[in-house]
């Protein structure tokens, strides 16, 4: 496996297969059900590109509605594709979140507050 990247190998098949199903488990998803569904999206068949945007689009699933780190993973990777919403508060997907007014308020050394959601932090693809 040296010099390869897991993204591409048969042992990351493996674990995305693994991680799946776990996952799944851990939901209360039945076994056969779990099979199906791993039968019918669980390949990792493309470049590494392709399979990263499998792998992000697993994990999105997995923890939606659970943790923030979805929409760090978007912000991150591009991964999923995320549409705004027509009749949304802001034209876009958020990027960033604003400062509390406390924040600004008591500390002299906040940051100078974002001019929208919108406005993406350093690490933002």
């Amino acid at each position: 496996m040296k010099g390869s990247n897991v993204l591409t190998t048969r042992r990351g098949q493996t674990f995305f297969q693994a991680g799946i199903r776990a996952s799944m488990q851990m939901a209360g998803v039945s076994t056969a059900d779990a099979d199906a569904y791993v039968a019918a999206n669980g390949t990792l068949s493309g470049n590494m590109e392709s399979n990263l945007r499998r792998i992000i689009q697993e994990k999105y699933v997995a923890s939606y509605g659970v943790v923030l780190e979805p929409w760090t993973d978007f912000r991150r990777t591009g991964y999923p594709v995320l549409n705004p919403v027509a009749n949304g508060v802001v034209s876009g997907i958020p990027r960033s979140l604003l400062l509390p007014q406390s924040e600004i308020d008591l500390n002299p050394n906040a940051p100078k507050q974002k001019a929208s959601v919108l406005e993406r932090i350093f690490w933002d693809k």
